[in-house]
């Protein structure tokens, strides 16, 4: 399994499996390039950037886990993805519906996250209660093309430089969900760990 781990520039990391069958692949804001580097992207501009750099030399049935310094997946190196149409996410949790979540917690964002919706076609889906709110998973390579793809061409439209937080990865939260049940994958919920600050 290749995983993903995404870093600050000067964080310190955590994730210390010691696995054989696990490939850590480390990314530092300072290894992408522009805007991928940008507060706004955070762990989704390291995604992005191992789309582009790293994921043409993996092999197609690889599993691939995107996970983050502080939450991983509990036994990681015994998970594995049966066919490219299943992915392994955090479990669910419930909320009043994803979009009121989202508007409550990150307001700043609403107008663009509605945006993203209407243009993608996911109300309906965001509607639901339930959803992962964490961006980790683990899946085949075919699966990281094309979620990766997806928020990097949907991000770029929207990103302005003097963003001065996460939005791009709190959006994330909730897109990889919604990602997920539009395009009828096969999700796998696996428990997870969270280390403390």
């Amino acid at each position: 399994m290749v995983v993903i781990l995404p870093l600050g520039d000067n964080e310190e990391i955590k994730f210390l499996d010691k696995s054989k069958n696990l490939k850590i692949i480390h990314i530092r804001s300072s290894d992408c390039c522009y805007p991928y580097n940008h507060v706004f992207f955070s762990e989704i501009g390291k995604l992005i950037y191992f789309k582009n750099t790293f994921l043409k030399n993996i092999d197609d049935d690889e599993d691939i886990a995107f996970i983050q310094n502080r939450r991983y997946f509990e036994n990681i190196s015994t998970l594995s993805i049966s066919n490219e149409n299943e992915v392994i996410t955090a479990p669910f949790e419930t909320f009043c519906n994803l979009k009121s979540q989202f508007d409550s917690c990150h307001h700043k964002y609403s107008s663009i996250f509605e945006n993203i919706l209407n243009e993608y076609e996911l109300n309906d889906i965001l509607n639901e209660r339930s959803f992962n709110p964490h961006n980790i998973f683990i899946a085949k390579k075919k699966f990281v093309e094309k979620y990766a793809n997806f928020l990097e061409k949907m991000f770029l439209k929207y990103f302005d430089e003097s963003f001065n937080d996460k939005g791009g990865a709190w959006m994330a939260e909730r897109l990889l969900f919604a990602f997920l049940k539009k395009n009828n994958y096969n999700i796998k919920q696996m428990p997870f760990k969270e280390i403390s600050k």
